[in-house]
């Protein structure tokens, strides 16, 4: 009987043995698939990382250009306005020179012939006080009454309806703003991406 019992024992160890080896056997096998998904799992999660810091740090490198670009662009429109502002006051001035020297009676002149036989009504020329006396001599070829107010070198040639702005200021806007795009290409003011 003891030798059964000690078969018996042997033979539960041996069976528990073996169990014992399955059981590990199936915890190694749990333990690599555990370890492969876990292992997935992270390279998926890296990826996923890496991808959107590529996707962030090629959103700021395109914010960076573009506000590069608005900066470029601000200069040189900045550049552009100067120039275009500078020409305006340099027209205005000639201008002025020019009506010093009489040298626009004649430009003004054809300019009132012009519109008074154009339009069939009595018209008016305002001045400032200054140049009354020379705008009256042209005025008076024209049957124009000259009246005085605040306004710049020049005059407004007005009637009930309508009214023309010969002011120098606005003379020399309307002639710099007409050639606007021509002068800035003619000078071709490059874009400066140093920012």
């Amino acid at each position: 009987m003891t030798k059964k019992l000690s078969e018996l024992k042997e033979k539960i160890l041996e069976d528990a043995e073996q169990e014992a080896e399955k059981v590990r056997s199936r915890a190694e096998k749990v333990k690599k698939r555990t370890i492969r998904t876990a292992k997935r799992k992270a390279d998926r999660i890296i990826n996923k990382a890496e991808q959107e810091q590529e996707t962030r740090f090629e959103r700021e490198k395109r914010r960076i250009k573009y506000d590069l670009e608005i900066k470029t662009r601000r200069k040189k429109l900045a550049i552009e306005q100067q120039i275009i502002d500078n020409l305006k006051q340099q027209m205005e001035e000639k201008l002025e020179a020019m009506w010093g020297n009489n040298e626009l009676d004649n430009w003004i002149d054809s300019q009132l012939v012009d519109i008074v036989q154009e339009n069939a009504e009595q018209f008016n020329l305002l001045c400032n006080p200054e140049d009354q006396s020379h705008f009256q001599e042209i005025a008076d070829k024209h049957d124009i009454e000259v009246e005085t107010d605040s306004i710049k070198s020049g005059f407004i040639l007005k009637s009930k309806k309508d009214e023309y702005d010969f002011q120098f200021y606005t003379l020399a806007e309307n002639l710099v703003e007409s050639k606007k795009d021509t002068i800035l290409k003619t000078l071709h003011i490059p874009e400066d991406n140093n920012g």
